[in-house]
């Protein structure tokens, strides 16, 4: 068998049923040897690496297996790269099978495209080292299969994330035998990997910590998106009758119509959220390093350990009392440990009433009321040009239970974040690694390819300008996704923070709806705020993708409008 087959074999032994990239350099050696396996592996090939590699990102996300980004070095190493450190920040397990590209020229000669770190060309291992958990270069077939088979272990070993298989141009070419060394064996023996857990006698601590707090609060960010503990922290919040509060990247980790749900908290949080972990006296946080807008710049006004009992669960030992000092922390897979605190509690629980009776719950309800959860006058406003409000609002009563919905950066994540209450959990996602605009519209590409049969949805604003050839590619591949784009004709963010001295900020109002029919897909533009439902609605039926350009007002003063509850702005 030929190395390169091999490889393709380990993708398939690994459960990996989707690769993306573009051919080039000697991966395309990779390519030709996955012809016979397309009825098992699909491959796809997006306008750009940057496109491929955002959809990895996804891929890995929602399935938990890597996603796999195969292209040339040179182009993995740069364009590729932005969706390789995202997946790195936002723990998604990746796997970059890219080449040191030599073309048979010795490195040290300065070959065109080569990453090979020698005088006269660039440094690949060094890049993806920086980027990765894990890296490793091969130079003959053996070494090329196990850095592909190691790279696949070690992107969903503990705290997932991105790793790379480096290969010279020896560990694609040739034959695997049995004299092969070293040793080929079967990948799904690297996959074993025992899940971690905390020793029983602090799960036990932790319970009884949790069943004597008076106002208990739980705290959820993305760790449970990467275990799939939906279903584990419900049963536990409900149980103990904790509200939840989410990170910026947790949204979407707990359905934010529960009754026990407070929405995200933080610096532009739900106010609901941000006073209900303030006045708790034990803060339950799983699976969150708590970044600093989490945190309102780590005010203590949110969340103070000189007041507060902490508990931090996290499958990253180091993550653990890492911004905040703890009373505890509990290493392990979030949804194994959420489920060991589950067992703990269930006979003391047996002799409580139900959550919605208990002395907590009815004072949650008023703060909602009080605090308008995710409803104030700015979303019901019939004012045009459109506010960004009404628009995230419209999307929250337009979508499916079970839409899809996947948010840009820039301030529509954030109006997003406050305005679109999510119905069920594992539904929503957002790039908060390295918040990067335009990752949204491969994300949902890839939400879309995995899930055929539900809406899939992206919410944009100038990202649409950076990657909108993601509609060729949707139409390629029949995915009818519909974007849905913010369009203010300018860097909102950065633009209301010039106030009366703009730089750099501002564009031509351009026209995305026509844009979308120039690629063959459907083209929507609205303008009015009673217009946005039909619009979206008309999008979501179609069987081609659709993109709703949806003209909203410019000068709506996103900090002002969202600004903490608390008052505490710190940088931000």
């Amino acid at each position: 068998m030929q190395a390169v087959e091999r490889i393709v074999e380990v993708l398939e032994e690994a459960g990996i049923d989707h690769v993306f990239g573009m051919p080039g350099g000697d991966t395309g050696r990779i390519f030709k040897a996955m012809y016979n396996k397309q009825d098992k592996i699909k491959v796809v090939v997006p306008r750009d690496e940057q496109t491929a590699a955002c959809m990895a990102d996804m891929y890995g996300r929602m399935t938990g297996k890597p996603g796999v980004l195969m292209c040339q070095g040179c182009y993995a190493a740069s364009t590729g790269l932005f969706g390789v450190i995202e997946a790195g920040l936002g723990s998604s397990p990746m796997t970059v099978i890219t080449d040191i590209t030599t073309y048979g020229v010795p490195a040290g000669h300065g070959s065109l495209q080569c990453g090979g770190g020698e005088y006269g060309n660039f440094d690949i291992a060094a890049i993806f080292k920086a980027t990765c958990k894990f890296t490793s270069v091969a130079h003959t077939p053996g070494e090329g299969i196990q850095s592909v088979q190691r790279a696949i272990k070690h992107a969903v070993t503990g705290r997932p994330g991105p790793t790379a298989a480096v290969l010279a141009i020896g560990s694609l070419v040739g034959e695997i035998t049995d004299e092969t060394f070293p040793r080929v064996y079967d990948t799904r023996g690297y996959m074993q990997n025992a899940t971690s857990i905390p020793h029983p006698s602090d799960t036990e601590r932790a319970a009884d910590m949790l069943l004597t707090a008076k106002k208990p609060v739980i705290v959820a960010g993305n760790g449970i998106h990467a275990s799939k503990a939906y279903a584990e922290l419900q049963t536990l919040a409900e149980s103990i009758g904790a509200p939840v509060a989410t990170s910026t990247l947790g949204k979407g980790v707990f359905p934010e119509v529960h009754p026990l749900a407070l929405g995200v908290m933080g610096i532009f949080g739900s106010p609901t959220a941000n006073k209900v972990v303030s006045e708790a006296d034990l803060v339950l946080i799983i699976g969150t390093r708590l970044k600093g807008p989490d945190t309102i710049t780590e005010s203590p006004a949110l969340i103070n350990p000189a007041r507060q009992t902490l508990i931090q669960v996290d499958v990253e030992a180091r993550n653990a009392g890492w911004v905040y000092p703890i009373n505890l922390g509990l290493v392990g897979d979030a949804k194994a440990v959420i489920e060991q605190l589950n067992e703990a509690v269930a006979d003391d629980v047996a002799k409580r009433p139900p959550y919605d009776q208990q002395p907590n719950f009815a004072q949650l309800q008023q703060d909602k009321q009080d605090l308008l959860y995710f409803v104030d006058d700015y979303a019901l406003s019939n004012a045009v040009p459109i506010l960004p409000q009404r628009l995230a609002k419209e999307l929250s009563d337009s979508l499916a239970d079970d839409a899809i919905v996947c948010a840009d950066a820039g301030n529509n994540r954030v109006w997003m974040l406050r305005y679109f209450q999510t119905k069920q959990a594992g539904n929503y996602f957002g790039t908060y690694g390295i918040a990067g605009m335009s990752w949204s519209l491969p994300a949902a590409l890839t939400a879309k390819l995995l899930n055929p049969e539900r809406q899939c949805v992206s919410v944009c604003s100038d990202g649409f300008a950076m990657q909108n050839h993601v509609l060729s590619t949707a139409l390629q591949y029949d995915a009818p996704v519909t974007y849905v784009v913010y369009n203010d004709a300018q860097l909102g963010m950065v633009r209301q923070g010039q106030g009366d001295q703009p730089v750099g900020s501002e564009f031509l109002r351009a026209d995305w709806a026509s844009v979308a029919e120039g690629y063959g897909a459907v083209g929507l533009r609205v303008s009015k705020p009673d217009e946005v439902k039909s619009a979206v609605l008309e999008a979501l039926s179609g069987q081609k993708p659709a993109v709703v350009d949806v003209q909203i007002d410019p000068k709506e003063p996103m900090q002002e409008r969202l600004k903490s509850n608390l008052g505490v702005y710190g940088s931000y």
